[in-house]
Parts: structure tokens; C-alpha cells; sequence
């Protein structure tokens, strides 16, 4: 009796977790990214790990790999929500993949007067080429604080330096020295025996 009562014991166990297979999801079959960017695609053009990096807020470089399917380059045009207004960027995609990892001048994008890009939250990106249906993603937004970012933020905008005006080392005119004019004539200086008073005595 005591073997009959464990074996049925043992049967419904083995029976109740294997049947939670059948009902709970299998997190192998969900979609997700494997990456800390975006991963979409548009017409015959991946986007791959596709991130922004930025300190402020205002200007972010564009850090993505994009692998054109077709057998011609693409003028991929990128759209975002700017200080004033919309600002539509075109960026070009040449056969195979395209790396754009700010490692150099040529493989770097700069975003520029972005209305709001801060460090951990998502900005949408419209991406679009030819007559192909674009699609907006919201990618999200990092700082150097990751080691494999280092040296990839966006230069800082450089800037104008407002002219003096205050006094400078320059020296004056040679005609305003002493607060008296080159072309003073000293002839014209009043004899100062003609301003003597008269006192009668005659002069020695």
C-alpha cells in the first residue's frame, strides 16, 4: 500500500511540472534585441544596434551598422525634432555594411541642435530612403560612462569669441600724446615778457 501511495504521489508531481510547459510562455520563442541600440529595418536597409551618444542633450553622435541589401548605394535621409524645428540629415549607404562608429571623421554623424537628448532616455529617429516606407524608432540615448564609448561623444560646437571692447594695449596716436597735437606751431607760444605787468623800471 505504503509503495502504491508513493508511486501516485510521485506520477502526479512529475505529472504537475511537466505540464507547466504547456502553459507558461517559453522565453526562447520572445522577440527581443541582443544589443544596447535598436535593431529595425526599412526597405532593403538594416539598422543595426543603432544608439546615440551625447553629454548634454543638444548635440549626440549617431553610432549604427547598417547592411544594404540591395545592389546599389542608398541616400538614407534621417529626420529628428530640433531646437527649430525638423531637421532632415542625409547620410550615404553603400553596398554590404556600413559602420558608423565615430572612429574617424568619415564614420562619424553628428546630430546637431537636438531639442532633448539626455543620457538614458529614448529619442526618435525617422529613417527613410527613395520611394521606400520609412519607420521612427525610438532609440535610447547613452553617455561615455560605458569603456567601449570612450573618445565617441561629439566634439563641442566651436565657438566665437566676442571681439574686445575694453581698453587695449595699442598706443595712442602720435597726434594725441600728452593731450597736446602734432601740429601745434611752437611759434605761436605768447612771449612771456608780453605778459609782464608794466611797472615803469626799464629793462636791464
Amino acid at each position: 500500500m505504503r509503495a502504491a501511495t508513493s508511486i501516485v504521489l510521485a506520477t502526479l508531481i512529475l505529472g504537475g511540472t511537466t505540464g507547466c510547459n504547456f502553459i507558461s510562455p517559453q522565453t526562447t520563442n520572445e522577440f527581443y534585441h541582443p544589443a544596447e541600440g535598436y535593431n529595425f529595418e526599412f526597405g532593403d536597409v538594416l539598422a543595426r544596434n543603432v544608439t546615440l551618444l551625447s553629454e548634454e542633450g543638444e548635440r549626440a553622435s549617431l553610432i549604427a551598422t547598417f547592411v544594404n541589401r540591395s545592389d546599389e548605394s542608398q541616400n538614407v535621409i534621417v529626420q529628428y525634432d530640433a531646437s527649430g524645428g525638423r531637421i532632415t540629415q542625409e547620410i550615404a549607404i553603400a553596398e554590404g555594411i556600413t559602420i558608423y562608429d565615430g572612429s574617424d571623421e568619415s564614420r562619424t554623424i553628428v546630430l546637431e541642435d537636438i531639442d532633448d537628448a539626455r543620457p538614458g532616455s529614448l529619442f526618435p529617429l525617422y529613417m527613410q530612403y527613395g520611394d521606400v516606407e520609412g519607420i521612427e524608432a525610438r532609440v535610447p540615448v547613452f553617455d561615455d560612462t560605458f569603456e567601449h564609448y570612450e573618445g565617441l561623444l561629439p566634439s563641442p560646437a566651436p565657438s566665437i569669441d566676442p571681439e574686445p571692447s575694453g581698453p587695449t594695449d595699442e598706443e595712442p596716436p602720435a597726434d594725441t600724446l600728452d593731450g597736446r597735437s602734432e601740429s601745434t606751431d611752437v611759434s605761436e607760444t605768447p612771449d612771456v615778457s608780453d605778459t609782464q605787468p608794466d611797472t615803469g623800471t626799464p629793462a636791464p
